[in-house]
């Protein structure tokens, strides 16, 4: 099992304690308006978001499985693997770990995808944080 230790030295075990991500869905919301009100000139700034956004969206995707998977990690691979093994229907989030890692700077695409995964998650969440 893995375990985490903060500076304090303190141990913590994954669990409902460390979820960061996904129990704040408005991160989500807000999302939608900032691809909506950035410039499309501003690519960098765009892929930024992405960056950004598709982490989030991993991270997510990995808390609703770390208490189960009994493991704790911050690596973008690992927490599409973590995911994908508890849910392998949702191909989707191949698609969010290649953007994390090579973003595009097309938002509609962006939103698209955010908008195929993110309502599973919360249902998921709320299931898992219950």
């Amino acid at each position: 099992m893995f375990v985490w230790k903060r500076n304090t030295g303190k141990e913590r075990k994954p669990g409902n304690d460390m979820i960061l991500h996904i129990s704040n869905d408005q991160r989500y919301e807000n999302a939608e308006k900032w691809f909506r009100e950035i410039d499309p000139s501003l690519e960098e700034d765009i892929k930024n978001k992405c960056v950004w956004l598709m982490k989030n969206i991993l991270r997510s995707g990995f808390e609703i499985t770390m208490e189960r998977s009994k493991r704790y990690t911050r690596d973008l691979y690992l927490c599409y693997k973590d995911f994908s093994e508890y849910y392998p229907e949702k191909k989707i989030m191949r698609e969010v770990l290649d953007l994390a890692l090579n973003p595009i700077s097309d938002k509609e695409k962006i939103l698209e995808i955010k908008d195929k995964i993110t309502p599973f998650l919360l249902e998921e969440a709320k299931k898992v944080l219950n």
